[in-house]
């Protein structure tokens, strides 16, 4: 349960800037 924890913030960040870029980076 340690590691989710890291990895669902590191998640939440990436999911915040992406959420972004997806629309463009993601989506050609």
């Amino acid at each position: 349960m340690s590691g989710t924890s890291s990895h669902e913030s590191f998640y939440d960040s990436l999911s915040d800037m992406q959420e972004e870029s997806k629309n463009t980076d993601f989506f050609p």
